[in-house]
């Protein structure tokens, strides 16, 4: 039971982890350990002021509750408690120095705080630790994008293939593309992004804008835009790309439409309003 909580945990399943807790808290209320997962899950439920009750009814009942130590690391790093977070984390350490939480929890520490090189040195314990670990190849392989480093492509590649239905590493990997003005693999990334999961508004968006100004394929643009604003209603840029296409191909009416759109959705959007200034 408890490695399906921690695998639960792992994922996010914040209900499945939840239920599994209460599970093992009925059988032995007394267990620091249970006390510690109950915590975890109750964090992962956004339960901050619960989660915080559970790890220290655990540390009540032993000093030596290794994962009420690495839970306490996770909620204060999330208290943005820089100081008391890195302590957590090393005493979780001292209880067992092979477990690649505690290592996760200090590199988003240092990333928090600006310092890749230790940020890049714990996320990488970590995957030593445990080589399936997505998240930690996810936030390594954003370090690596923040610096423009090519290494980005290697470890988001890594998290696709732990994950290959997760869309997210496709669009880091589409962006990533994208900013080196790598058009060809950008819009692969994004098409492959779209066939796991064809509402992804921002990479229906991105595959526009490239389109648009790259490729000046205007008729792909708008198909792409169209598809964004249908699945993000919201997405007044994307309304206001769709106009500057249709008012490149001569469509005055229908661009205007557009520019009002966006305007509606975001009535301090400059850029909409500049162009329809420019049709009155």
């Amino acid at each position: 039971r408890i490695d399906r909580l921690e695998y639960c945990l792992l994922q996010n399943y914040a209900t499945e982890a939840m239920s599994d807790a209460l599970y093992l808290i009925k059988r032995d209320t007394m267990n620091a350990d249970y006390w510690g997962y109950l915590g975890k899950a109750r964090f992962a439920n956004r339960e901050v002021y619960q989660a915080f009750n559970c790890f220290e009814r655990g540390m009540s009942l032993s000093n030596n509750c290794l994962p009420c130590a690495d839970g306490m690391a996770t909620l204060k790093l999330f208290q943005k408690k820089y100081g008391e977070a890195l302590e957590w984390s090393n005493t979780a350490l001292k209880m067992d120095e092979q477990y690649f939480m505690p290592y996760f929890t200090k590199g988003w520490i240092y990333m928090e705080v600006g310092d890749a090189n230790k940020a890049v040195s714990s996320f990488t314990t970590a995957l030593e630790l445990n080589p399936d670990f997505y998240e930690a190849f996810i936030m390594l392989g954003t370090l690596y994008y923040q610096a423009n480093d090519d290494l980005a492509i290697e470890y988001f590649n890594s998290a696709k293939r732990i994950q290959p239905n997760n869309p997210e590493p496709l669009y880091f990997l589409g962006s990533f593309y994208q900013g080196n003005e790598e058009m060809v693999k950008a819009k692969s990334a994004y098409r492959e992004l779209l066939q796991v999961d064809s509402t992804y508004a921002l990479a229906n968006f991105n595959l526009g804008y490239i389109y648009m100004t790259h490729d000046y394929e205007l008729d792909s643009a708008i198909q792409s835009f169209t598809k964004a604003v249908q699945n993000n209603a919201n997405y007044f840029e994307a309304y206001h790309n769709r106009g500057l296409c249709k008012l490149e191909k001569g469509m005055i009416t229908a661009a205007e439409a557009d520019f009002k759109l966006a305007l509606g959705i975001n009535p301090d959007f400059i850029l909409a309003r500049k162009e329809l200034q420019k049709l009155q």
